[in-house]
């Protein structure tokens, strides 16, 4: 069983700043304007513990769902159409958008006609262009990739995990971060590993 609210102690210990939750009407009126019900654990997330980070913890709100495509997109087009990016995308190296089977995907994306991300929302920002995305519509729904600081090269699924057991490595990756700056300062003792609450058991 998920515990959020000792998650939520232990993040408030940790100094990773994140935001209220969003309520259920807002998730709801998001999944009637794109027809398309978001994955399960990633809406659990959202509306009882924290819909996104504040400044140092690069954590998306539901709001900044499009904050990683490089197009303009509406949520009516990008997000009812299904994802064609799959794990087996990778393999197509420097040929991944063609691969897609779009005709002309490369003029069409260069002219907003249309973005290799449809189907999919933007959940974390790595940094330098690069970002997590979360498939919320095709096959692979549930699936997370990461793609971005260099646009040829292809996306990179990572292993099958869901959105929590995501999140929790995510939230300890900027914890890990900020620790070690402190203790660069201070001498303080190693950084425990707090987010581990979503891990299969």
């Amino acid at each position: 069983m998920i515990d959020l609210l000792q998650l939520k102690a232990d993040v408030d210990r940790s100094g990773v700043f994140l935001r209220a939750p969003t309520t259920e009407a807002s998730v709801s009126a998001f999944e009637l304007q794109c027809g398309q019900e978001l994955p399960k654990d990633y809406r659990k997330f959202i509306t009882e513990f924290a819909d996104g980070g504040r400044a140092g913890c690069s954590l998306m709100r539901l709001d900044d769902w499009d904050l990683g495509y490089y197009s303009p997109v509406s949520i009516s087009t990008a997000i009812k159409s299904p994802c064609l990016i799959t794990p087996d995308t990778e393999s197509e190296g420097g040929d991944w958008l063609e691969a897609l089977g779009v005709e002309d995907a490369i003029t069409k994306w260069d002219s907003n006609q249309w973005d290799p991300l449809y189907g999919t929302i933007t959940i974390g920002e790595i940094g330098c262009g690069a970002f997590f995305y979360l498939i919320v519509n095709g096959p692979f729904q549930g699936r997370i990739f990461r793609w971005g600081d260099t646009p040829n090269a292809p996306p990179h699924f990572l292993p099958e995990i869901g959105y929590l057991e995501w999140v929790s490595e995510f939230l300890e990756e900027r914890f890990r971060v900020r620790r070690d700056q402190e203790r660069r300062i201070s001498g303080d003792e190693k950084p425990r590993k707090f987010f581990k609450l979503f891990k299969k058991k």
